[in-house]
């Protein structure tokens, strides 16, 4: 298997967690987008205040 690399937004609650979850514990690399920190994230966490508005 090739081991590849994900980006998934959403990946510190509900279906963007179980995603990387299934994905770490398949050999891939994640890297996980959210709003807020989380020290048990399976792979490497993006953290900050998002928002689509330009104002």
């Amino acid at each position: 298997m090739k081991k590849r690399t994900f980006l998934v937004t959403g990946a510190s609650k509900g279906i963007g967690r179980a995603l990387s979850h299934g994905l770490v514990d398949t050999g891939h690399r994640v890297v996980g987008i959210a709003c807020g920190k989380d020290s048990t994230f399976p792979g490497e966490l993006v953290t900050g205040a998002w928002s689509s508005s330009p104002f």
